[in-house]
């Protein structure tokens, strides 16, 4: 959800499928982006992670539960999927799998309330990089950690004042909930 909200929200590249979209882009210097997508909710638009400068050739993570049309639809377009997991995804597998299939060992996270609590309330995360904008938005707002489940303990380990007022807040998880 969060990977589809983000070609929403900063319009990603959404134009009608090339041929140049249906192989695996060949650039490796850029680090691959890793997204869940167990429902297929990005069939049709995955290509705009493909083309973008911030990130490699995307690598999905799908579950058995993954409808079969979006799994060929990866297939047919060369890009690395793995299933690990049933009904969703597994997420202590999938880190497994892609430190040692692909070598990464630290992964910048980039979700919302869902994912977010998963990997918290799961011990799968070493430090929170939080950027404070100056706006207020109410009810209209969503609690990025809204599924947590129990409180965790954070150390402040950067603290970094932005353009227009925004700061960038680093916390190491302490281990101690």
């Amino acid at each position: 959800g969060t990977a589809l909200a983000g070609i929403e929200m900063f319009g990603g590249d959404l134009r009608v499928e090339t041929a140049a979209d249906m192989s695996r882009s060949t650039d490796e210097k850029r680090p691959p982006w890793i997204i869940v997508d167990s429902q297929g909710l990005l069939e049709g638009k995955l290509h705009a992670y493909r083309n973008t400068e911030f990130g490699g050739d995307p690598i999905v993570l799908t579950s058995t539960a993954t409808p079969k049309r979006y799994l060929h639809y990866l297939a047919e377009r060369e890009y690395r999927h793995h299933v690990v997991g049933d009904k969703r995804v597994d997420l202590e597998e999938a880190l497994q799998l892609v430190a040692e299939t692909y070598g990464i060992s630290t992964l910048l996270v980039d979700s919302g309330p869902g994912l977010s609590g998963v990997l918290l309330n799961s011990n799968l995360v070493d430090h929170i990089s939080l950027i404070v904008v100056p706006v207020l938005v109410g009810p209209a707002g969503l609690s990025l950690f809204r599924d947590v489940e129990t409180a965790f303990n954070l150390n402040l380990v950067h603290k970094d004042e932005l353009e227009g007022g925004m700061v960038w807040l680093r916390y190491e998880m302490d281990g101690n909930r």
